[in-house]
């Protein structure tokens, strides 16, 4: 996108971009934990507790919401090198009981892995939108692209 090669982009919200931004959506992050990890009768993962804890990095650009929730908590995980890979991977490495880690509902839907997930603590998204390099300035077709994923999004998460 800063480079031009592309018009806009669905992404998260990185302030490190300088683009136009339209929200769609948020999508909450989740503590992923191994099947035998000790939660008693807790319905969410304090953010604290992942501190010390080995800790598997999903792929680039998820990395960045990450560092933000546990940044904010001032919280140190151990982050394994050389674990930002793809989430399945991620997904089983955890199931395995190789660390703990984060990824967002909508990775997660419709997912069978034999992992425990809870809500965080305090509750943190991705904010999930449109990147562009200039609103003002795009073709009338792609703020028309625009307006009708605004609409899809909304009536996808208002449900029938």
């Amino acid at each position: 996108l800063q480079e031009g090669t592309v018009e806009l982009s669905f992404a998260s919200r990185q302030d490190r971009w300088r683009c136009d931004w339209t929200p769609l959506w948020d999508d909450p992050l989740l503590a992923i934990l191994p099947p035998d990890y000790p939660i008693g009768e807790r319905t969410c993962f304090p953010v604290a507790e992942f501190g010390g804890k080995e800790f598997l990095m999903p792929s680039l650009g998820f990395d960045l919401d990450i560092l933000g929730v546990f940044a904010a908590q001032g919280v140190q995980p151990d982050i394994l090198s050389n674990t930002a890979v793809e989430d399945a991977a991620i997904l089983s490495m955890v199931e395995h009981g190789l660390g703990v880690s984060i990824l967002s509902q909508l990775v997660l839907q419709g997912r069978q892995d034999n992992v425990r997930t809870l809500p965080l603590d305090p509750p943190a998204c991705r904010h999930m939108g449109i990147a562009i390099r200039s609103l003002k300035e795009a073709p009338p077709v792609i703020r028309t692209f625009i307006d009708y994923s605004r609409r899809i999004v909304g009536a996808l998460h208002r449900g029938p």
